[in-house]
């Protein structure tokens, strides 16, 4: 990343500089990035711009930016935005003339404060593939006394010099892969909700048998019972909430079972006896009792 930050800053003074300064041509001066100690000079052979990189430090006031969220195969992939980085250069001009080091450090002054955020089509390498933009700050005050320090410890005589931090992003690829959550209703139920009632209510339906009503039925659910009217009407008490097996008998005695669901429309559909299988009829009153009889003889007899 630093070294596509050199690149870009010399792309960017090569084609500005000759715009601002008079009668310089773009292989007129040198664009170098090295320590200006008191050996550089030396090795210099024209005018020379030197953009001297000293400090880096993470831009805290661009660290709240929101993580990136992505789905991967039904999972979320949380992403780390890039760290931005500030970077500081110094910046100085060398020259056998001091008037070609003040012109030389005016023009690429003047490039950088008419560039607050670097143009997209001089960005180098990895920074031309980011989609944050990269902001300078230019001959922002400091202290003189740090200005000195840094001097001091290149062993060099103080030179003039501008101070250009460059904000950058940094990718440092952290990705979080994690569970969908799935969103749960924890609300409790409505202020206008009414429990059903479990008390015992009265029923009223009608027994059918292909679309007929059957009369003379009798009918029980639960604990209660009786008989169906001419329509096949019928009007039980004292019917449970639930789901319950009515058991019918019609006037025929052939006994059926249905369940009914309590409250409900009350409806009974009685199944039509097919041909082949006889319908079940009910025993009841002395041909019942006389068959009980019977039996009970018939199994004194075997004994």
């Amino acid at each position: 990343m630093l070294d596509d930050l050199d690149r870009t800053l010399r792309a960017l003074l090569i084609e500005e500089l000759p715009r601002v300064i008079e009668k310089i041509e773009p292989d007129g001066f040198d664009i170098r990035f090295d320590v200006p100690n008191r050996e550089l000079k030396a090795r210099l052979s024209k005018p020379t711009i030197n953009l001297y990189l000293f400090n880096i430090q993470e831009n805290r006031s661009l660290r709240g930016q929101t993580w990136e969220q992505r789905r991967v195969n039904g999972s979320v992939a949380t992403r780390r935005p890039p760290v931005r980085l500030d970077c500081s250069y110094m910046l100085t001009a060398w020259s056998n003339e001091i008037e070609d080091e003040h012109r030389l450090l005016t023009g690429a002054t003047r490039v950088l404060f008419r560039n607050p955020t670097l143009p997209s089509n001089i960005l180098q390498g990895s920074l031309a593939r980011d989609a944050c933009s990269i902001t300078t700050e230019v001959a922002q005050p400091e202290s003189f006394k740090d200005v000195v320090d840094i001097w001091s410890v290149l062993d060099n005589d103080l030179r003039p010099s501008v101070r250009v931090t460059v904000t950058v992003p940094l990718e440092v690829d952290m990705e979080y892969l994690t569970p969908p959550v799935r969103d749960v209703d924890m609300r409790g139920p409505s202020p206008d909700y009414v429990p059903p009632s479990d008390k015992p209510v009265r029923l009223e339906g009608k027994v059918v048998r292909g679309g007929r009503p059957v009369p003379d039925a009798r009918i029980r659910i639960d604990r209660s019972s009786g008989i169906t009217d001419a329509d096949g009407a019928y009007a039980l008490r004292g019917v449970k909430p639930g789901t319950h097996t009515a058991m019918v008998v019609d006037a025929d005695s052939v006994f059926c079972t249905v369940d009914v669901v309590v409250p409900g429309d009350g409806l009974i559909e009685l199944p039509v006896a097919s041909e082949q299988e006889p319908p079940v009829r009910a025993a009841s009153g002395t041909k019942a009792t006389a068959r009980k009889i019977e039996d009970g003889r018939n199994r004194l007899k075997e004994k």
